[in-house]
């Protein structure tokens, strides 16, 4: 029943992309699209590891003017013996907002997860928020559940640095923090406590062609500050992935 009231929420709005369609075919000019696979050493998301070893991570993406609707996969190859071949599969409905060096993003997100100790299916309210100021950004970025755990929240601070070091080569870096309520860090990671829950940096170089295609070897570092939380997660955990992708 929640899997089904959590899709109902973006099919409607998935119409969109079908129903703004005019006599001179504006639409299909808009309408872009987009792919992207990462082969990462660890699934890692906002200081806590949901799958540890080599995973899979491909993704899919049509937008129309200020509408995208995504969809992503976490995969195993190495699997588990409690473990999905798809551990989890998310479908996410944003839209995006601009005016001067202000973007807002809202997004409606529906995870969907497998395997023998897998979460329920769940969706989430997520609002995003990012000002640029020359090769700097800084972003909020709130999350919260509104389906199997209605409240749990976390927020992330961040600040960026992204420079161009040639015309074909870009580094991108960042800093951020984040902190989550109670619940949120009972259901994430098995300990009721609000607390600010790590301190990360993000590197990345991104490689792009002109045919669309690029490649960005990514890294994510995070020192988790609570004593308590380090009991359940560790002092610290790493990622290190490479993305390959192409813009249709």
């Amino acid at each position: 029943m929640k899997s089904f009231i959590a899709v109902l929420l973006i099919i409607p709005y998935a119409f969109l992309f079908t129903g703004q369609k005019d006599s001179s075919g504006t639409f299909l000019k808009e309408l872009s699209f987009s792919a992207e696979i990462d082969f990462c050493s660890s699934y890692l998301y906002k200081g806590v590891v949901y799958s540890e070893g080599f995973v899979v991570q491909p993704s899919l993406r049509a937008a129309y003017k200020d509408l995208t609707l995504g969809a992503w996969w976490n995969t195993n190859p190495y699997l588990k013996e409690d473990q999905a071949a798809v551990s989890e599969f998310d479908l996410s409905l944003y839209h995006t907002f601009e005016t001067g060096n202000l973007s807002i993003t809202n997004t409606v997100a529906v995870y969907f997860y497998y395997g023998t100790d897998a979460y329920p299916t769940t969706a989430e309210y997520i609002l995003f928020a990012s000002y640029s100021l020359e090769s700097f950004g800084f972003q909020n970025d709130l999350s919260v559940d509104f389906i199997d755990n209605p409240g749990a929240l976390i927020v992330t601070h961040g600040i960026s640095y992204t420079v161009d070091l040639t015309p074909w080569l870009q580094f991108g870096s960042a800093a951020n923090l984040s902190w989550a309520n109670g619940l949120y860090n009972e259901v994430n990671i098995g300990l009721r406590k609000s607390a600010l829950n790590y301190i990360g940096i993000d590197l990345a170089f991104t490689i792009n062609t002109s045919s669309g295609f690029y490649i960005k070897p990514h890294y994510q570092y995070n020192v988790v500050t609570d004593r308590e939380l380090q009991d359940y997660i560790g002092k610290q955990n790493s990622s290190f992935g490479v993305l390959s992708g192409y813009n249709f």
